[in-house]
């Protein structure tokens, strides 16, 4: 389920056949720097997948995702958001004073796009890098307050060698948050897809594992489906490494 900002029915339309086109032509494989390249070529404007951070209709009706993120992300907490892709909410956050963000994307296409779209917005930046393989002279160890993945993890969990993946970005993302740090994964899978399989292994170092449901929007005239929902894991990095 994705969100496509200021788009008539039409345009939408054409949008979903050249997904469609890229998918065909080069098969669904989101893992790939390759698919997501294509992708942004043939769309660059913001696109989201799941859900907005806000409905472009309705700016000011309650949505799940906004009222999370600005529980858990307060001004002033240094972000890192891997996996960026063209989504609108790292721009959202810092329209509300989370401005301390560094973006990054495997997606050369979409770091390009996402600088000259967000180029008024100078303490943010954006960079070309493997969530999978973090470059410490712009993301040191222990500096991040959160680390953000809106779908990132799902992307790295569908191909070949997923669990393998996983397991070098939840590496990373424990290398470079602070103790006390959180990182907040958005996603479609639920507590048994997600929290035995990837989150709560005995390797990682995390102290809690919290998750809410969101309902999904629902297609049909927006209104929520009950019956599905997207999923917001906020794991905490233990305090002391020893830490049981």
């Amino acid at each position: 389920q994705m969100c496509i900002r200021d788009r008539d029915s039409e345009e939408q339309q054409q949008i979903r056949e050249q997904a469609k086109q890229i998918r065909e032509q080069e098969g669904f494989a989101p893992h790939t720097t390759q698919f997501w390249d294509a992708t942004y070529e043939s769309n660059p404007e913001l696109f989201d997948w799941y859900r907005c951070y806000e409905d472009p209709s309705q700016p000011d009706a309650p949505n799940p995702l906004k009222s999370e993120l600005e529980q858990l992300i307060p001004p002033g907490h240094r972000v890192l958001c891997i996996g960026a892709g063209n989504s609108e909410v790292s721009g959202k956050l810092y329209e509300r004073g989370v401005q301390d963000i560094i973006n990054i994307d495997f997606s050369k296409v979409s770091v390009k796009q996402q600088r000259v779209r967000h180029a008024k917005q100078e303490r943010m930046s954006w960079h070309h890098m493997d969530a999978r393989e973090l470059d410490p002279a712009v993301c040191p160890r222990d500096t991040f307050d959160i680390v953000l993945d809106k779908g990132c993890l799902d992307c790295m969990a569908s191909g070949p060698g997923s669990a393998s993946n996983v397991d070098r970005i939840l590496s990373q993302v424990q290398t470079v948050l602070k103790p006390g740090g959180k990182y907040l994964l958005i996603t479609f899978g639920n507590e048994e897809a997600r929290a035995p399989k990837y989150l709560d292994k005995a390797n990682h170092r995390w102290s809690d594992i919290k998750v809410r449901r969101m309902s999904k929007p629902s297609l049909n005239q927006g209104k929520p489906d009950s019956n599905t929902f997207h999923y917001l894991y906020e794991c905490t990095l233990q305090l002391d490494q020893n830490e049981n």
